[in-house]
């Protein structure tokens, strides 16, 4: 009696737990996950794939939010991860070592891919499933949302907004970083800027950002002097990105803000368009000595009582404060539940 009584025990104890935590990853098919790293869900476009029985994960396209280190060659795969370095032999796209007991990495392309079992096994990371949603969480640092606020979060958004650009030095970082992390963003572009970097606004477009008028010279005596020359403007600025894009931008936001649009005459004029301000203000072209700590801890601030959270920054040339904000900036609206994304 007593042996079933520890039985029935350790069956509610497992029961209980089941119910309370998500399911840790073991040796099954998890084929067509999406991927959570931390609190940050990354583009959907990246599933993990079933190969020899195996789950994998698309190491390449997420190898610098796990601080992951790869280097391919022709036999050789050097993989970094942390303070240990596994050198693989390559043999007919697999790559080998004995540390990953018999699992290896499968080189595609470019591309290199790790099984989840080697992920949790060899580098150290948790794994949690969270079945309900089709995901794997990756987690590589402490203090995460728990699993159920994190599925929760959408309730939880916010956008990352740049005015200003295009520029030829600034704008290309940027949208490294937010490639880096799988990000979205909207692009406010000043319709003068396009004819020297035409090639920077089509990378913007081909990378699924979203594209806004900001009017073509972005002056207040001149967009603001009378409204032929305000619809001027806006039509000069669609018609430049659509001749690159291919498509006309449907978002405006008013340069200096809304209270210069308040007009009925204005209005009209805006009507094929949706108007977007801010609610938080990075304050990133406040002031010529702002640096990226206060860029910071204005967004950790504003975003504090914010659901939804549509964030003001600037990506002309004086805005390299801004480029060493931004990576510290979407990490802290992953850990903190916001889901990024681009306004529509």
């Amino acid at each position: 009696m007593r042996i079933k009584g520890k039985i029935k025990s350790t069956f509610i104890f497992v029961f209980i737990l089941a119910l309370l935590f998500p399911s840790m990853i073991h040796a099954q098919s998890y084929e067509g996950y999406s991927l959570i790293i931390n609190n940050f869900k990354m583009d959907k476009a990246l599933k993990t794939q079933t190969m020899g029985g195996m789950t994998y994960v698309p190491l390449h396209a997420v190898k610098d939010n796990l601080g992951i280190g790869l280097e391919a060659g022709q036999d050789i795969l050097k993989v970094r991860c942390g303070t240990r370095v596994f050198e693989m032999r390559v043999d007919t796209g697999k790559a080998f070592h004995e540390a990953f007991d018999g699992m290896p990495l499968i080189l595609e392309g470019d591309g290199v891919w790790v099984p989840v079992l080697a992920l949790k096994d060899v580098m150290d990371f948790n794994i949690e499933v969270l079945a309900d949603i089709k995901c794997l969480r990756i987690i590589t640092k402490p203090n995460m949302l728990p699993a159920a606020q994190l599925m929760d979060r959408s309730r939880k958004v916010a956008y990352l907004t740049f005015d200003d650009g295009l520029e030829g030095k600034i704008t290309p970082q940027i949208l490294d970083i937010l490639k880096r992390y799988h990000v979205k963003a909207t692009f406010f572009i000043i319709g003068n800027t396009v004819n020297k970097n035409k090639a920077l606004l089509k990378r913007i477009a081909e990378e699924g950002h979203v594209i806004g008028n900001h009017t073509y010279t972005h002056k207040s005596e001149v967009i603001y002097s009378n409204v032929a020359l305000f619809s001027e403007e806006l039509k000069k600025t669609a018609q430049a990105i659509a001749d690159i894009t291919g498509k006309a931008p449907t978002l405006f936001r008013p340069p200096y803000g809304m209270n210069y649009i308040k007009g009925e005459a204005y209005q009209n004029v805006l009507k094929q368009y949706k108007v977007v301000g801010w609610n938080v203000d990075s304050m990133d072209s406040r002031s010529k000595d702002v640096d990226s700590s206060q860029i910071l801890g204005n967004v950790r601030y504003q975003t504090k009582t914010k659901d939804k959270a549509i964030i003001l920054m600037h990506n002309s040339a004086t805005r390299g404060e801004t480029v060493k904000a931004l990576p510290q900036i979407i990490e802290f609206l992953a850990d903190n539940g916001y889901e990024l994304l681009p306004l529509e």
